[in-house]
């Protein structure tokens, strides 16, 4: 029988990487908050056959965003996010789930020192699933099973 899985809101796996975060004295700006998102997003769909984020990845300028953490973050800008973000009933707690939990300590190990822009460019590789979606003024969804086909090259 297959584990059951829960798939997580955006917000709820950025308060693991705030924690992360605050661990080391740092913050993270919204911009680095998507895309250590999008890679834990994008390791779980290649370990696990499965998403981690409910909502997905929208293809925007600077790379995949998922709207319901823009939505949260948007005033925030330049500036490092400092505080947790609120949850409310619906969102899961993931302290329970090891598997999430390592892929993204490691995620946030790997690349937590990289800047917003750094980690935007990673996304913007010739053949990423991001470039193929994009189209000025759109905000088209990236599909998770390209993200999968992409990522599991690297592992080849």
């Amino acid at each position: 029988m297959e584990k059951d899985y829960k798939l997580y809101s955006s917000k709820a796996i950025a308060n693991e990487f705030i924690r992360l975060a605050q661990k080391d004295n740092k913050t993270l700006t919204h911009m680095q908050l998507q895309k250590l998102i999008y890679f834990a997003h994008a390791v779980t769909l290649v370990i696990f056959k499965r998403p981690l984020v409910k909502d997905g990845f929208q293809a925007w300028p600077f790379g995949p965003v998922n709207l319901e953490l823009y939505l949260e973050l948007q005033g925030s800008g330049k500036n490092g996010i400092e505080k947790y973000i609120d949850l409310d009933q619906y969102h899961n707690d993931m302290k329970d789930d090891e598997e999430t939990m390592k892929i993204i300590d490691s995620i946030y190990k790997k690349l937590g020192d990289k800047d917003g822009w750094e980690l935007s460019k990673m996304t913007h590789q010739k053949g990423h699933p991001w470039s193929s979606v994009y189209k000025k003024g759109k905000s088209n969804l990236i599909d998770d099973n390209a993200i999968m086909y992409f990522y599991s090259k690297d592992l080849e």
